[in-house]
């Protein structure tokens, strides 16, 4: 069976985890079955988690992972920014904002404007 753990990559379809499958294994399940199995395997498996908050209590902050790419129209080019994104536990707040990189000054910088 297709591996049902790969679709927590990033850009992966299941489109695109079907189509590796059947390339691997011609005979196997249709892309709607394999669906219908993904659903029974996600029900199963899914984890939440409820967490109270007192309001303003608590910040949680993380860069993204990811950067955002935009064209400079000073520079003339293309520029790769880190994401920082802060979020209040209590009513779901959030701020986001680029920044050139994950140095101590530009988090420092990025989580005083969050609370500002």
């Amino acid at each position: 069976m297709f591996q049902l753990w790969m679709i927590k990559k990033h850009r992966v379809t299941k489109l695109t985890l079907w189509q590796e499958y059947r390339s691997k294994s011609p005979n196997g399940y249709s892309y709607s079955q394999m669906c219908h199995h993904y659903y029974q395997w996600l029900k199963r498996d899914s984890v939440s988690m409820h967490m109270e908050h007192e309001y303003g209590e608590e910040l949680y902050i993380d860069f993204t992972g990811r950067k955002i790419a935009y064209y400079n129209t000073v520079s003339k080019r293309m520029v790769k920014e880190e994401v920082l994104v802060c979020m209040l536990g209590g009513s779901n707040y959030f701020y986001v904002e680029a920044m050139h990189s994950q140095k101590m000054e530009d988090y420092i910088s990025g989580v005083s404007n969050s609370i500002n």
